[in-house]
């Protein structure tokens, strides 16, 4: 997902957007677990991750080729279950 307009940043958006596809996996598919990936140096997101239920879950290391160079991989992941505690 990306945002590209640092002006609409810190809005809720992507919080909106996360929460949006949370509930069609565990609401509309009945998925058990949804997980993700994110480059190591976007700490914005992994925070907007966190605070939308998931949990780190390990390193990729050097899993990405970005400008010219290998870059880690976190991996975050979300059960059905700590979604509906958390959001009913």
């Amino acid at each position: 997902m990306l945002i590209g307009d640092a002006e609409r940043w810190g809005q809720g958006l992507g919080t909106d957007a996360v929460h949006t596809v949370i509930d069609a996996c565990f609401g509309g598919w009945n998925l058990h677990r949804v997980w993700l990936r994110s480059e190591a140096w976007n700490v914005r997101a992994h925070r907007l991750y966190e605070r939308c239920g998931f949990r780190p879950e390990g390193t990729l290391r050097q899993a990405a080729f970005l400008d010219g160079r290998y870059e880690d991989v976190l991996l975050f992941g979300l059960l059905a279950e700590e979604w509906a505690a958390s959001h009913g």
